[in-house]
Parts: structure tokens; C-alpha cells; sequence
């Protein structure tokens, strides 16, 4: 990703329980040098976990974060706005389920702006968060939904080719696939999916050139790869 917009690429880093996010600047010959430091609120065994993408429509940059701490009104999804030169300023505010972990941004209802998909280990749900138009969020309806086991990785892809995003969730054994109808989400007929031990990564793409969404995840416990022919 070009975070300071001069054409060559750079990389974000965080580590998930410090306060800072830290960009390294690409010089486009596989050089980086430090950037700008993002200093994140801190608190007590606090978890980060964020992504980058343009949400508020300014065609620069935002970073996407959520901040898990014990406490009321504690948990929530912050954005922070990127203006093109490397710098973030504080943006919507919204407070999320216990929890939250950053795993997809991705234009879920078609309405081409980015949405977030947010993981709540605890409680072993999923969260979808429709952008406003601005930059900020509001629940999908029925949002957040119960799957009965922990998101360890979310990918937002059109699975049955309606023009709407759905969610693929690796759970260390299995894949399920929540259908989107721009929304809300509904298990997929057959979901969850049978995957083999340690299938915490998940990744969708046309494996046999059919024209349907196949998923592919492996397994990191075992000495396998499971494949899903999407129908």
C-alpha cells in the first residue's frame, strides 16, 4: 500500500498489544525507512488489530482499528483519517461488542463503500458494520451473529455471484459462509464446512476456472490443504 501517496509502496506494522502503529516508508529499491508513528490509547491488556483502506471517500488512506479492553463502553471501532502525506487524524467512534478484532474491509451492500467485518472471540461471533457514506459505521441488521466458534479469519467475496458480499470464516476446523443480501447475513445451505485441523486462514478464488467462487484453506495442524468447489 502507498500510505504517503509518492507512488511507492510502504508497510504498516503494529504489535497487537503495543500503543503504536508504525509506517515504513518505501524508497521503490526494497528500502524502507520509519515513518510516521501512530500512538494508539492506551489501556490495560489491550488488544489492536486494524486494516487500511479509504472509507471515508477522499481517495486517501484511513487505518481502521479496534481497540478490546475490559470495562464499559470499552470496546470500539476507531478510524483514523489519513489526509495522503503519511498522517492520521481521529475519525468516527463507534462502539463495538466485546472483543472486537479487525478481519476484512470490503464493500458488503454494494454501495461502494468500504465496510468492516469485526470478530468477537469471547463471545464467538461475527460483526458486520455498513459504512455510512462518511467514514463511519452502523450495524448490519440482526448484526452481530452467533456462529458457535471463534472467526480466526474473515473474507468478504460474492459467493453465489448476486452482486453482494458474503463472509467466509476459517473457525480451526471448519469454514462457514454467511450469505449477504446488501443487509444482512444468513448461513449458506450446508455451512458450516468440514475443514481440516488448524484452518485458521482462508482464502476464496476460482480454482478450476468455472466461474464460481471456490475456497481454499489449509491446515496448520495437519499436513493438508482443504479445497471447497463452490456450485
Amino acid at each position: 500500500m502507498d500510505i504517503n501517496e509518492d507512488g511507492k509502496r510502504d508497510i504498516v506494522t503494529a504489535n497487537g498489544r503495543g500503543v503504536r502503529i508504525v509506517f515504513l516508508l518505501g524508497d521503490g529499491h526494497g528500502k524502507f525507512s520509519t515513518g510516521p508513528v501512530l500512538k494508539l490509547e492506551p489501556g490495560p491488556r489491550e488488544l489492536y488489530t486494524f486494516d487500511v483502506g479509504d472509507v471515508d471517500g477522499d481517495r486517501h488512506l484511513d487505518l481502521v482499528t479496534a481497540t478490546s479492553r475490559p470495562g464499559p463502553n470499552a470496546n470500539r471501532l476507531l478510524v483514523k483519517r489519513g489526509d495522503g502525506r503519511g498522517n492520521f487524524q481521529d475519525g468516527a467512534s463507534v462502539q463495538v461488542p466485546a472483543g472486537p478484532r479487525v478481519k476484512a474491509l470490503a464493500d458488503m451492500n454494494g454501495d461502494r463503500h468500504l465496510d468492516v467485518a469485526v470478530s468477537h472471540a469471547e463471545k464467538k461471533r461475527v460483526s458486520a458494520l455498513f459504512n455510512t457514506g462518511e467514514g463511519g459505521f452502523t450495524p448490519a441488521a440482526q448484526s452481530p451473529y452467533e456462529i458457535g466458534r471463534e472467526a480466526f479469519s474473515v473474507v468478504a467475496a460474492d459467493a453465489n455471484r448476486d452482486k453482494r458480499a458474503d463472509l467466509f470464516v476459517a473457525t480451526g476446523n471448519s469454514i462457514i459462509v454467511l450469505l449477504g443480501n446488501g443487509r444482512t447475513f444468513t448461513p449458506a445451505l450446508g455451512s458450516p464446512f468440514r475443514a481440516g485441523p488448524g484452518a485458521f486462514n482462508v482464502t476464496v478464488g476460482d480454482i478450476n476456472e468455472d466461474g464460481k467462487p471456490d475456497i481454499v484453506a489449509s491446515s496448520f495442524e495437519g499436513d493438508s490443504v482443504a479445497v471447497l468447489m463452490g456450485r
